[in-house]
């Protein structure tokens, strides 16, 4: 790939490190990772090869892109396309007591549809997306994955400041 000097110069001078410049650089020439979670509630047998994603147990690297819109597992709801970085998150939910979650920007589902999946028994959780157009896939996309416990809204966030719980999180 012949990516404009101009790009190359930027680069150089905003990572002022050879070694980094080349790797990125490297990066944008690779192909890309493609990696998806499983619902625990729906478990399943991929009919992808996969490799194990260490820090989450549900998730995994797939060795090509499948076309996900034409699996009936996926609109199942018994995975999530999702990038294997983002799902670290799930090793921040605290499990020793049920807990009240709000996700204010939480459209199209991936972060909810993990904490969903890895909050504690009893725990709820408040999905909301003021965009009204992202709140409807993320509607869809949390009714797919299928738990009881969520609650999604469309509201301005300003709105939650009145709410009070006795318990509470910020993952």
């Amino acid at each position: 790939m012949k990516l404009p000097q101009e790009f190359i110069q930027r680069i150089q001078q905003s990572l002022n490190s050879p070694q980094a410049v080349e790797a990125f650089l490297h990066s944008l020439e690779s192909s890309p990772i493609y990696s998806l979670r499983t619902n625990p509630n729906k478990p399943t047998t991929l009919p992808y090869p996969t490799t194990p994603i260490p820090w989450e147990p549900n998730g995994y690297y797939l060795k090509n892109r499948p076309s996900f819109v034409a699996d009936p597992l996926f609109h199942a709801g018994a995975y999530y396309v999702q990038e294997a970085s983002s799902m670290l998150i799930g090793q921040t939910i605290p499990q020793e007591k049920p807990l009240t979650i709000l996700d204010l920007c939480a459209a199209p589902g991936g972060k909810s549809t993990l904490i969903a999946a890895n909050m504690p028994k009893g725990s709820i959780l408040i999905t909301n997306e003021v965009i009204q157009s992202r709140a409807k896939i993320l509607a869809e996309n949390m009714t797919r994955w299928g738990n009881p416990n969520v609650i999604v809204t469309q509201t301005d966030p300003k709105q939650f400041a009145k709410l009070q719980t006795s318990s509470t999180s910020t993952p």
